[in-house]
């Protein structure tokens, strides 16, 4: 049951995979493919341009095929979502993409956005493109609605820096947790949420980690990490030795290195998830056309895995890194009772409940976002027993 195992000196290995909650939609995404969702993927016949859309990478041989071709992509808004089972990417508008490459429409009022988050219980969170940004829900219906602040009514906005941000849900904290650039760190603020996730609970709490010491910090990428941490991919626009991958604990905000990279063109290495299938993090070097992997506490150039995954010439481009199965924080159950993030609603969770009984205002336990846990959070969590 020990949730946390990215405290320093403890071991980062056993990154479980999430399993689709909720219904999908007759496509065929497998756990731990990896797909590159970019403007500037290499060209399958001459001339050598860029083609923008969406490729697929075997987790094991690295082997490569694009699936689809989509003009205007905006890559850094990617994610894959378990409850439609489909690729959600911004065109200026929200498209969403089949394992087939079929491309379909996901309409919602909610103007540009920097990033999509999904919960697996059919949410979607959407982080406006602005200095301050409202958020945005899509709910399993196909709704669109703002999640609203601690008042039940105003709309909540959050500041960006240079309306620049990156955001993920995460299951173990029933949280979203954004992160911007805030030089010469990363600052990242978790967002707490009331059970239905259609407004906040409580304060934002926050942190700020500078992770390179040569140059300012842009965060690019999150996903699920390793032992139900968070992972984060930062750019930083130098060519030296730096921690471009960093682990988050949703509870604590503790910010540690998962690795440091420093080859030719790293200055190039712009997306990057990690991946359970490989147990490794997986970045894009933009330069010279690679994926590249890299093991926990890992230091260098790590190993190129799969080549050519963007177009000769190209270098920066907005891209990112997707693997099944970790495009959503800390649990696989897709409850918020699931306090573990074993995926099961269990007498695990009652137990960490009952520790955290009586005023408790944005923490994990208070699951109806009242400011206690007590007998009410308890139904719920009754409720959602498997």
């Amino acid at each position: 049951m020990a949730r946390f195992a990215i405290i320093v000196g403890v071991t980062m290995l056993g990154g479980a995979a999430l399993a689709p909650a909720g219904p999908v939609l007759g496509s065929d995404f497998a756990s731990g493919d990896l797909y590159v969702v970019s403007p500037a993927l290499p060209h399958p016949t001459p001339p050598p341009t860029a083609l923008s859309g969406v490729m697929r990478v075997d987790p094991v041989s690295g082997a490569t095929a694009i699936i689809a071709s989509l003009r205007f992509i905006q890559g850094r808004t990617a994610t894959y979502d378990p409850y439609r089972d489909r690729i959600i990417v911004s065109t200026g508008s929200l498209r969403q993409i089949d394992a087939a490459g079929d491309v379909t429409d996901l309409a919602t009022p909610f103007g540009n956005v920097n990033d999509v988050a999904p919960t697996g219980d059919g949410r979607l969170y959407l982080l406006g493109l602005t200095g301050v940004a409202p958020i945005g829900v899509i709910d399993a219906a196909g709704a669109t609605h703002d999640l609203l602040d601690t008042d039940g009514r105003t709309p909540f906005t959050i500041a960006l820096t240079a309306g620049l941000g990156r955001c993920i849900y995460d299951i173990s904290t029933n949280a979203l947790f954004v992160a911007d650039p805030l030089a010469p760190g990363t600052r990242i603020r978790r967002v707490p949420l009331t059970v239905d996730g259609m407004q906040v609970a409580g304060p934002i709490d926050e942190t700020v980690y500078n992770a390179s010491l040569a140059s300012a910090d842009e965060p690019t990428q999150w996903s699920a990490g390793p032992g139900g941490s968070l992972f984060l991919k930062v750019d930083d626009n130098s060519n030296s030795l730096q921690a471009r991958m960093l682990l988050v604990n949703p509870v604590t905000l503790d910010v540690v290195p998962y690795a440091s990279s420093s080859y030719f063109g790293v200055a190039g290495e712009v997306a990057g998830t990690y991946s359970s299938a490989r147990d490794q993090a997986v970045v894009l070097d933009s330069l010279s056309d690679h994926l590249r992997v890299f093991a926990f506490g890992e230091s260098g150039a790590g190993a190129i895995f799969a080549s050519p995954v963007s177009s000769s010439g190209s270098s920066g481009e907005t891209a990112r890194v997707l693997s099944i199965g970790d495009t959503i924080g800390g649990g696989t159950s897709g409850s918020p009772a699931d306090l573990d993030g074993d995926g099961d609603v269990d007498a695990a969770d009652l137990a960490i409940l009952l520790s955290r009984w009586g005023p408790c205002v944005g923490c994990g336990g208070d699951l109806d976002g009242d400011g206690d846990v007590d007998a009410a959070d308890l139904a719920i969590l009754l409720g959602a027993w498997s």
